[in-house]
C-alpha cells in the first residue's frame, strides 16, 4: 500500500513512527508534488494540506484521507464522498489536551499569571496584597460546541463549581439537568467565559461576530481553542482595545499569527500558539490512531472516525 504524507513540521519522516507500507514525504503546501505523488496513492495523511476538488482529481486510486487531529476544515468532505474516497480523523487523540490546555487559559487570564510571572523574573513581589485574582466557582460558562472536547469540557467546568450554558446544533434527546441549552444570543449575553469549542465549517464560520462580542457582558473572557474564522478577530479587537472584554486565545484568523499583530500586544489577552491539542500522550494517541486505519485500509476492515459517510456516492 502507497501512503503520501502531506510534512508540516509535525508529520515528517523523523517524527512518525515506522510505517510497514511505502511512504513518500512531501511538503503539505506544494500543491504539483502533492498531486504528481497521490496519482497512485492508497492513502494521504495530513495535518495541513487543502485537500480540494482539483487536487483530489489526481489520485486516482487514492481511498483514504487520514486527517491528523479533529478538524477537517482543510478537506473537501462532500468532494471527497463523491469520489468515494473516506475522510477520518483522530477525535480522542487531542480532546483531553485541548480540554486541559482551556482550563489552564481560562486560569491564568483570571487569576493573572502572566503579570505575575513576568513580576517575579524582575524581582517584584505583588501577589497576596492584590486582591484583584478571580474564581471560576460561581461563574456562568457558556460553550459553544457539544462534541467531545464540548462535552468534556462542560463536565469540567461544573466540577469547578460554574454554570453551564450550551449552545449547538444538535441537542442531545436525553437532555441534561446540570447543562441549559440555549441559544446563542442567550449564551453571549448571560456567560461571564465563552469558551469556542466547535468546528469550523459553513454554519459556524463567523458565527460570533459583531453584534455576539457585543452583547457579552462587560469584562467577560472570550476563550477561542478552536478555529481563528468561528470569530471576527476585527469586532473582538475593537472590544479588546475598548477594555469591555478579555481574551485567552490558541487559535487566529491567520496563522502563524503575524509578528505585528496588535494581539500580542494586548494585556488583557492571554494566547498561545495553537498548542491546545499538543502533548506527548496527545502525540502518542494519535500515531497510534493513524496507525490503526492505514493497517484497517490495508487489510480490507472497516475505518475509524470516518466523518464523510454521508458525503459517499451510494
Amino acid at each position: 500500500m502507497r501512503i503520501v504524507i502531506g510534512t508540516d513540521g509535525f508529520l515528517e519522516p523523523e517524527t512518525t513512527p515506522p510505517l510497514s507500507h511505502d511512504v513518500a514525504y512531501v511538503r503539505h503546501d506544494d500543491v504539483a508534488a502533492l498531486a504528481s505523488a497521490l496519482g497512485n496513492a492508497d492513502a494521504l495523511v495530513t495535518r495541513r494540506v487543502w485537500v480540494n476538488e482539483d487536487l483530489l482529481g489526481h489520485a486516482r486510486r487514492l481511498r483514504l484521507v487520514q486527517q491528523v487531529g479533529i478538524g477537517t476544515d482543510r478537506i473537501d468532505l462532500s468532494a471527497a464522498g463523491r469520489l468515494a474516497i473516506r475522510v477520518a480523523n483522530t477525535p480522542e487523540a487531542t480532546s483531553n489536551a485541548v480540554a486541559e490546555h482551556c482550563f489552564m487559559l481560562v486560569l491564568a487570564a483570571l487569576r493573572g499569571l502572566v503579570w505575575q510571572v513576568e513580576s517575579m523574573r524582575v524581582g517584584g513581589w505583588s501577589g497576596a496584597e492584590v486582591w484583584s485574582g478571580e474564581e471560576i466557582g460561581g461563574k456562568t460558562v457558556g460553550i459553544l460546541g457539544f462534541g467531545s472536547i464540548g462535552a468534556d469540557l462542560a463536565r469540567r467546568f461544573l466540577a469547578f463549581g460554574a454554570g453551564v450554558l450550551v449552545h449547538t446544533r444538535t441537542v442531545p434527546a436525553e437532555g441534561r439537568s446540570d447543562i441549559a441549552f440555549v441559544d446563542l444570543p442567550t449564551l453571549m449575553r448571560a456567560s461571564d467565559i465563552v469558551v469556542i469549542a466547535a468546528g469550523l465549517n459553513a454554519s459556524t464560520k463567523g458565527m460570533v461576530g459583531r453584534s455576539e462580542i457585543t452583547a457579552m457582558k462587560r469584562d467577560a473572557l472570550l476563550v477561542n481553542i478552536a478555529r481563528g474564522a468561528i470569530v471576527d478577530e476585527e469586532a473582538m479587537l475593537d472590544a479588546l482595545r475598548n477594555g469591555r472584554i478579555r481574551a485567552a486565545l490558541d487559535a487566529y484568523a491567520k496563522e502563524p499569527l503575524p509578528v505585528e499583530s496588535p494581539l500580542r500586544s494586548l494585556d488583557n489577552v492571554v494566547q498561545t500558539p495553537h498548542s491546545a491539542g499538543s502533548s506527548r500522550q496527545s502525540r502518542e494517541r494519535i500515531w497510534n490512531q493513524m496507525l490503526a486505519n492505514l493497517d484497517r485500509l490495508a487489510d480490507g476492515r472497516d475505518l475509524l472516525n470516518v466523518v464523510n459517510l454521508a458525503d459517499m456516492t451510494p
